[in-house]
Order: C-alpha cells, then structure tokens, then sequence
C-alpha cells in the first residue's frame, strides 16, 4: 500500500495584502492561482511600430 505525502516544494500562496506590500521596484507582478508571477518589464521598444 503506497501512502500520498505532500510534496517538499510547496508553493507559497499570496495574500492581497501580501501582494500590495510588494515594492514599487519596476517590475509588473500577476498573482495567478495565488502563486506569484514576475511579468517582467515590456522594455522601450515595445508597442513599437517598425
């Protein structure tokens, strides 16, 4: 008989308030199912048209 354990790498969930109190560094933050997602920066040449 084989017994379930929880995985070693648990992922932290993220609060709201958790998430407001992240700093103002330059970085655009996404929580999607409450794991935190670094959506980094678009940088100048975004929405650029060539």
């Amino acid at each position: 008989m084989s017994i379930a354990t929880k995985s070693k790498t648990e992922k932290k969930v993220w609060t709201d308030d958790e998430f407001m109190a992240l700093p103002q560094d330059g970085h655009r933050y996404e929580i999607v199912n409450g794991e935190l997602i670094d959506m980094g920066n678009p940088g100048a040449l975004h929405g650029q048209c060539l």
